[in-house]
């Protein structure tokens, strides 16, 4: 390590994080004689990942390395070109101690992406129920739509995710949203992709079959259609 310049140093340690290799982050980071300036070169982005050393430490749910790139001064809330921060990252792979260090560290829990898309509806994306709920206790907005219009809600319906959708229901959410995109309602999203337990979850939260149509087809003609029962 003593050998190493300052470039070297920095490639080993986004390797490190990106590997969940908390050994060898230690070592990149313990030395304050290795010339590593604090947060501005800590949130760099590493030209083959297209990561910084954070959001790459949370896409491998490595929560070690992830404290210890905070501690040294790593912005919670930094993104990387795609704009994609590290509690998206962290959301989007489930890790629960991951979105627990970065919301006591201030990240903001209702950042979108350019596509309009929180680390709620990242969590929902990937069914993760215990990461959604860290978000709904931090106040996240439940009914927060992306570019599509679309709600955590509708995420959770088109992937069939019951335990998802009792947690968003019984926290208040909207089961009357329609996509503004699509035109569709979560109930819709249920139905069209053959979750009978979804649609009866849904139908029962005071749907309103007026609000919600498709293709000039009501909800309610959808769900007798013997194609989905």
């Amino acid at each position: 390590m003593q050998q190493l310049n300052v470039g070297a140093r920095l490639h080993l340690m986004r390797r490190a994080a990106r590997a969940g290799q908390e050994t060898v982050l230690r070592a990149c980071l313990g030395e304050q004689s290795c010339g590593i300036p604090a947060q501005d070169t800590l949130d760099s982005v590493d030209e083959m990942s297209d990561r910084t050393a954070l959001t790459a430490a949370c896409e491998a749910r490595s929560a070690a390395c992830v404290r210890m790139l905070l501690e040294a001064g790593a912005d919670a809330d930094h993104p990387d070109p795609e704009d994609f921060t590290p509690l998206q990252m962290a959301a989007l792979c489930g890790s629960e101690a991951c979105v627990e260090l970065l919301l006591n560290k201030g990240a903001t829990a209702d950042r979108a992406d350019s596509d309009g898309q929180t680390p709620l509806a990242f969590a929902a994306s990937g069914g993760h129920e215990a990461c959604m709920r860290q978000l709904l206790d931090a106040e996240v907005v439940i009914d927060g739509e992306d570019d599509e219009g679309e709600t955590a809600l509708h995420r959770c319906a088109v992937d069939g995710n019951e335990s998802c959708i009792k947690l968003l229901l019984s926290r208040g959410a909207n089961v009357n949203h329609v996509s503004e995109q699509s035109g569709t309602t979560a109930l819709m999203c249920a139905a069209y992709g053959e979750n009978a337990a979804c649609v009866q979850l849904l139908s029962g939260a005071s749907f309103s079959p007026k609000c919600a149509t498709f293709a000039h087809t009501t909800l309610l003609l959808l769900l007798v259609h013997p194609f989905f029962f």
